[in-house]
């Protein structure tokens, strides 16, 4: 499995934080991934396809409520405790597009989604975030 496998469609992926909060990073189709989580592409799809059929259990926070399109779906996500990151179309970075009020903590959530969140570990918080850049390996 390699980048050009999603190049051009929009992919989820999820990743969690130092304090154990969880985002889900959309790529607009372009964005980077990290080479594990492309490894692990169908536990990724199947924690992405799970995310969406959790409860509601907070409020979405838009982080520009004034940004112009659809968000929606961002919005769904975040209400459902998780911060959400959008790929800026050419060249990033992932910019955040909602917060929720209650984050999710990784540990409470169920084994497919803690596996999938636990392949991205961002060594920051992302309540202090307005973007994240990925810098992969080569």
């Amino acid at each position: 499995m390699n980048h050009s496998d999603v190049w051009g469609r929009e992919w989820d992926f999820l990743a969690v934080d130092e304090t154990g909060q969880v985002a889900v990073l959309s790529t607009a189709g372009y964005g980077p991934i990290p080479a594990a989580v492309l490894a692990d592409r169908e536990n990724v799809e199947h924690a992405i396809e799970d995310l969406a059929r959790m409860p509601v259990t907070t409020t979405a926070v838009p982080a520009d409520p004034d940004r112009p399109g659809n968000y929606s779906d961002w919005y769904d996500v975040s209400a459902r405790g998780f911060y959400t990151f959008d790929w800026r179309v050419w060249h990033g970075p992932y910019e955040l597009i909602a917060t929720p009020s209650d984050p999710a903590q990784i540990e409470h959530l169920p084994d497919v989604l803690r596996t999938a969140a636990n392949l991205l570990r961002i060594p920051q918080l992302f309540a202090e975030l307005s973007s994240l850049q990925l810098v992969l390996q080569p």
